[in-house]
């Protein structure tokens, strides 16, 4: 970690930038999810959905929503199902955006390539980064979605959209997917965003990768 460290501009740089702890501020999100749940089906509902998902997150092979349908089917009344969709899909996201992400993500738009690289469910994280997408910032060609987003560094370092040599650069919440991008690529350049994940930071210590740590995505600035 080197707090003189620069981006370098030549060869390009191309920023694949995490979703969740990184453009959404996750704890208010989560708030605001469950707010929403207790406020129309009650808090002991609510409990019995969040057990549900973490027994079947991991292997689901479907959507989000069809997460939320079967869990109504066998443990709710099917007739609220709508409800809890709404809850997660008729929503805005901005709200949930950490300050000044929208401006950031264009400033590094002017310097390089950008790729939206996150996991989970493709519908859930689809809805998360729409804002982006009306907003302009970046196109759909430019989201990369996949349930284990280590598992498929490789085939979104090929696909930057650019036949010219890139730098990649990875911002992500954790240690462990930024060490990930530098075994596929060498010369990759980490970004730690700690603010929404602050137990990472103790992880790296004194180390030279990543070579930038910051709290939130906006104080990239300094390094660019």
């Amino acid at each position: 970690m080197n707090s003189a460290f620069k981006i370098p501009h030549k060869p390009k740089p191309h920023f694949f930038v995490d979703v969740d702890r990184v453009l959404i501020d996750f704890p208010k999100m989560r708030d605001g999810w469950n707010e929403r749940f207790t406020k129309r089906l009650g808090a002991e509902t609510l409990e019995r959905f969040k057990e549900f998902y973490d027994a079947h997150k991991a292997s689901w092979q479907g959507t989000y929503e069809s997460l939320v349908d079967q869990f109504f089917i066998e443990h709710a009344d099917p007739a609220d199902v709508q409800h809890v969709r709404s809850i997660f899909f008729d929503i805005d996201y901005r709200q949930f955006y950490l300050p000044r992400v929208i401006e950031t993500l264009k400033m590094l738009h002017k310097i390089g390539g950008i790729t939206i690289f996150t996991q989970g469910f493709t519908d859930l994280q689809g809805a998360k980064v729409q804002p982006l997408i009306d907003d302009g910032v970046v196109g759909a060609a430019a989201i990369c979605i996949a349930k284990q987003k280590t598992d498929v560094i490789g085939a979104c370092l090929a696909d930057t959209g650019t036949h010219q040599p890139v730098v990649p650069v990875v911002i992500d919440d954790y240690v462990e997917v930024l060490e990930a991008f530098r075994h596929y690529a060498p010369s990759a350049i980490g970004v730690l965003v700690y603010g929404n994940h602050p137990e990472q930071q103790a992880l790296i210590g004194n180390a030279e990768f990543p070579q930038i740590v910051i709290e939130q995505l906006q104080d990239i600035g300094r390094f660019v």
